[in-house]
């Protein structure tokens, strides 16, 4: 045993323990991501169900008429249209500020202004668009997107809400 001298005498150093194996660092190493849930296998899920939420209204705050259909990608959803007379701004804001306070995320959202012939800039058109992930992200989520335009100045504006749930396809590991 190594032998090494200080201040008031000898003192004995212990020896290293043997450095572990490749397979007990890879066993620690597999248990440390487990329970940090890195790597986490997450499962397939289904679409949450294709209900229209009952608070997601005209901009006046009436209730909206639905239809259904099935958009190129194969997902079903519920839509409404509608036109309206408020100001774009209006609507923009209400979609905005109706999907935040119930729990979707606005994540996408615009709102343009357009030009007339006669030099009369105008709004022209605009979407805001949210999802929410009833189980946390990643998986199964709803969006909702709202568009709105009108191409002629003072012309009422057409809004159309759409409403389409998602599954969640888990990533595949080798």
């Amino acid at each position: 045993m190594p032998v090494r001298a200080g201040v008031g005498g000898t003192r004995r150093i212990a020896p290293l323990p043997p450095a572990p194996s490749a397979e007990e660092m890879k066993a620690r190493h597999d248990q440390l991501v487990a329970e940090m849930g890195i790597h986490k296998q997450r499962a397939d899920a289904p679409a949450p169900p294709l209900v229209w939420p009952a608070w997601l209204v005209h901009v006046s705050g009436a209730k909206l008429s639905r239809d259904r259909g099935v958009d190129q990608s194969g997902h079903e959803y519920l839509q409404s249209k509608y036109t309206s007379t408020a100001p774009m701004s209006q609507i923009y804001r209400f979609y905005e500020d109706l999907l935040d306070a119930n729990g979707y995320k606005v994540y996408n959202s615009s709102l343009g202004t357009g030009q007339t012939m006669s030099g009369v800039k105008q709004n022209a058109s605009g979407y805001v668009e949210g999802d929410n992930y009833p189980d946390g992200h990643p998986g199964p989520r709803t969006t909702i997107r709202v568009d709105f335009s009108r191409f002629y100045l003072n012309e009422p504006i057409s809004v159309r809400v759409r409403f389409t749930p998602y599954s969640y396809q888990a990533p595949r590991f080798r």
